[in-house]
C-alpha cells in the first residue's frame, strides 16, 4: 500500500502580522520570516492576480491569523 504524503505550506498573503511596503510583503510583525530563514526553512516569494508579492512558507506557521481573528 502506497503512503500518501502531504506537504504543509503557509501563505502569508492574508495574515494580519504580514508587514507590507506598497504591494510587497517585507516581513512579519512577529519576526517569523526571519526565524524561518534562520532555520533554513524554504520560503517562496509568490504573487497573486493583483500583483501583490508575498511569502509562502514551506511549513505550518502557528501564528498565522486572518482579519476575522481580531473581532
Amino acid at each position: 500500500m502506497k503512503e500518501l504524503l502531504q506537504e504543509v505550506n503557509t501563505s502569508c498573503k492574508d495574515c494580519i502580522f504580514a508587514t507590507w511596503e506598497e504591494e510587497t510583503q517585507v516581513g512579519c510583525d512577529l519576526g517569523k520570516i526571519a526565524l524561518y530563514k534562520e532555520r533554513k526553512t524554504p520560503i517562496i516569494e509568490a504573487f497573486d492576480d493583483e500583483d501583490r508579492e508575498f511569502f509562502v512558507i514551506k511549513a505550518w506557521c502557528s501564528t498565522y491569523r486572518e482579519e476575522l481573528w481580531r473581532t
